[in-house]
């Protein structure tokens, strides 16, 4: 009866009470006459509510997975509004009529141009399937990347025009290159070369 008066006036169910006086535990079947407690003598009530149990036991983000997350979700907004900018410029006048529509592949060391590149420079993709790179040539330069230094392949649909798609080429160490304005209908080609998928070459 104590400890349900005390559940009342705590909220901590007797199954989590423990009481203790001049320093014992008291068992529950024993009375408080029976454990020596006189009017006016001061019992202490050790035990948690279920709400401070779960909250003990719920594990808080570190500061480090914290900054973490918030420098991912930073990175992300960063990339969108630099897709945004990029997308606003619409296809180069030059860029293959894209078609979501049906897959072709694409010809090795035949240059697909018309691309943009994440600073709005124009650019040109060549498969160089005999020596496996994917050469990204501008009017001044001319990347040579490897197949293998490419960890994955992201495509991402254009919404505002259909028929052409974001490529984004992810390399090991957290680096990317997105290249804008690619033709939907060679993208899976694209990924099957750099990513080594012999059914579609």
């Amino acid at each position: 009866e104590l400890k349900l008066f005390l559940e009342q006036k705590t909220s901590v169910q007797p199954s989590m009470q423990k009481l203790m006086f001049k320093g014992q535990l008291k068992e529950d079947h024993r009375t408080l006459d029976d454990c020596g407690v006189k009017p006016g003598a001061k019992l202490m009530l050790i035990g948690s509510t279920v709400e401070q149990v779960i909250n003990v036991n719920v594990v808080a983000p570190t500061a480090a997975q914290a900054e973490s997350s918030k420098a991912e979700e930073t990175a992300a907004s960063t990339e969108q509004k630099q897709h945004d900018k990029i997308v606003k410029l619409g296809p180069p006048a030059d860029a293959t009529p894209g078609d979501a529509t049906h897959q072709l592949a694409m010809q090795p060391n035949l240059p697909l141009g018309g691309i943009y590149n994440s600073r709005g420079e124009k650019i040109r993709l060549t498969i160089k399937s005999s020596i496996t790179e994917l050469w990204v040539a501008s009017n001044t330069n001319t990347q040579k990347l490897p197949f293998n230094s490419i960890q994955d392949v992201e495509v991402l649909p254009i919404a505002a025009h259909p028929g052409y798609s974001i490529v984004t080429l992810k390399f090991f160490g957290n680096h990317r290159m997105a290249l804008y304005f690619v033709p939907t209908q060679y993208t899976r080609s694209l990924k099957s070369y750099i990513l080594g998928w012999e059914g579609f070459l």
